[in-house]
């Protein structure tokens, strides 16, 4: 089927976005794998948080496609989350979480629970 340039761009877009979320995550995984430094064990990690105006624009099932392969990547050998929900940050609250989260950690989860619990 043909695509139109602006359709092209976008499947473009949402491509590299699960790449590079999928290399994300094994960053923070593949630590104690390849002995590089400590690794994370992601199995019990509930909630997968999307961000981006890749994320924030798509369509609900396009960015679920995207974040569907971050937790499907089964290619690193590590152990990936079991159950984790998968949200996009449409509200671009994580960083205002993160400016609040030293000094003020009840308001940041506030925040976070409002804001993503989806």
């Amino acid at each position: 089927a043909f695509l139109a340039a602006d359709d092209a761009e976008r499947v473009v877009d949402r491509r590299i976005a699960a790449l590079a979320a999928t290399v994300a995550l094994r960053r923070h995984a593949r630590g104690a794998a390849t002995g590089e430094r400590a690794g994370r064990d992601l199995r019990e990690v509930k909630l997968l948080v999307g961000s981006g105006g890749v994320l924030r624009h798509a369509e609900a099932g396009h960015a679920a496609a995207v974040l569907d392969a971050v937790l499907t990547d089964h290619a690193g050998g590590w152990p990936l989350p079991r159950a984790a929900r998968p949200v996009v940050d449409v509200d671009y609250v994580l960083a205002a979480a993160g400016l609040l989260a030293a000094d003020h950690p009840a308001a940041a989860v506030a925040v976070l629970r409002h804001h993503l619990a989806g």
